[in-house]
């Protein structure tokens, strides 16, 4: 079996937490069998394609996924129904979720 490394803006957006915080826990050695070549970090996926993260020893419990995304969450802002309210007093929803499958986009 074949280990897939990912680069830390990519295990960021599985872990679902900023690249600096993923940076400290990397130079923390807390990402299970991450490695540094030249300036880079090489972060090896798990079975289910997620990079492995020690607990820590204090404080709360980590708050990063556990499994992979499914969809990527676009959140549109309705400018014209935000227009709208302010000039007629209602209150109408201005913001649109859209999930998009990250199968479709790769």
């Amino acid at each position: 079996m074949t280990t897939s490394y990912v680069s830390t803006t990519e295990a960021a957006f599985l872990l679902n937490i900023s690249t600096g915080r993923l940076r400290l826990l990397l130079n923390t050695r807390r990402v299970i069998d991450a490695k540094k070549v030249g300036r880079f970090w090489r972060i090896p996926l798990n079975h289910r394609g997620m990079p492995e993260i020690t607990p820590g020893r204090r404080g709360p419990q980590g708050t990063w996924n556990k499994f992979q995304r499914e969809a990527k969450t676009i959140v549109h802002v309705l400018r014209k129904t935000i227009d709208y309210n302010r000039d007629y007093g209602t209150s109408y929803p201005a913001v649109a979720k859209i999930p998009i499958l990250l199968k479709a986009i790769s």
